[in-house]
């Protein structure tokens, strides 16, 4: 059945949400740079370094307009108090807009005469939105810029997905082969030749993405894509080593990245989280196992726990 979110719970949960993405992007901005937060012990420093999904090959590096996360899926539960809890959030390539937009199709027809009585607001100028915020971190600011979805191919568990926004948003869907890197620029390989690609919206995580700097026997990626991501000739969204943020221990300072960057309190609270280096959290984790679920702390949600 359809959940409906009143208009002032739902500005709630937007401003809310702004305020995390805010905190979050100036995070990875930090850490790959001044590493203030770091610095003044507001994270242990050892937990950002020795994070699988780190990448030392980021720090020091400038890309488009200071973004490191275009897209965000960020999973939200509701507490017996009636109040909204972040569960976690995904930077890296997040996934599942599709069937939320599909969905929304099907709830209009099943779901007439509710879409008929409320005010709903819509969703189906997702995939335009996101086209502009695809061509807005474009390297060169043409405002007619070459957007494409890199993907894994067929054989991905998300490639409905993939094929999915490509087509509402009017681009090209490619894989690692059918791009080159030349000249520390990327182009697409296409019936009239090459044409240059300003924005690689990627579907693959970061492991697979240059097999000249990252999995040596990736064929998912493009050999070069660092260099020319590193000449700023080409934008990657999101942007690589987001995945630093995704960590499951990281998240339990999201509302002191807020507090720091931003000077605020947290709109919306995480749910409890327990750290195991803790000595007295430790303690209270074996002693609650029951009624507590177990995460590994650089894993995807639903592996490791």
């Amino acid at each position: 059945m359809p959940r409906i979110i009143p208009r002032a719970e739902w500005d709630h949960l937007e401003r809310g949400l702004t305020q995390r993405v805010t905190a979050l992007n100036l995070f990875l901005h930090d850490i790959y740079h001044d590493q203030r937060i770091l610095r003044e012990k507001r994270i242990p420093p050892e937990l950002v370094f020795s994070s699988r999904h780190f990448r030392r090959e980021m720090v020091g590096l400038n890309i488009s307009r200071d973004r490191y996360v275009h897209i965000v899926g960020t999973d939200i539960v509701r507490g017996d108090d009636g109040e909204y809890y972040v569960l976690e959030d995904n930077l890296r390539s997040p996934s599942g807009v599709s069937y939320m937009l599909e969905n929304r199709q099907v709830m209009k027809r099943t779901f007439a005469d509710l879409f008929a009585r409320y005010d709903i607001m819509p969703n189906e100028h997702y995939p335009q939105e996101l086209l502009a915020t695809l061509r807005a971190v474009a390297p060169h600011n043409y405002s007619d810029a070459t957007v494409v979805l890199l993907t894994p191919g067929i054989h991905n568990s998300a490639y409905f997905e993939h094929t999915f926004l490509a087509r509402q948003m009017g681009i090209e869907i490619v894989e690692g082969r059918d791009l080159v890197a030349h000249q520390n620029k990327i182009y697409m390989r296409t019936t009239r030749g090459l044409k240059l690609v300003d924005v690689i919206y990627r579907r693959v995580d970061d492991d697979f993405l240059d097999p000249l700097s990252f999995h040596q026997d990736s064929v998912l990626g493009l050999a070069g894509l660092l260099i020319a991501y590193r000449a700023g000739n080409v934008t990657v969204a999101n942007a690589i080593g987001t995945g630093v943020a995704d960590d499951k221990a990281i998240y339990a300072f999201t509302p002191e990245m807020i507090r720091f960057y931003l000077g605020e309190e947290p709109i919306l609270n995480n749910v409890p989280t327990y750290l195991g280096w803790r000595e007295n959290e430790c303690a209270y984790i074996l002693g609650n196992l029951d009624k507590l679920v177990v995460k590994a702390v650089n894993e995807s949600v639903g592996y490791g726990y």
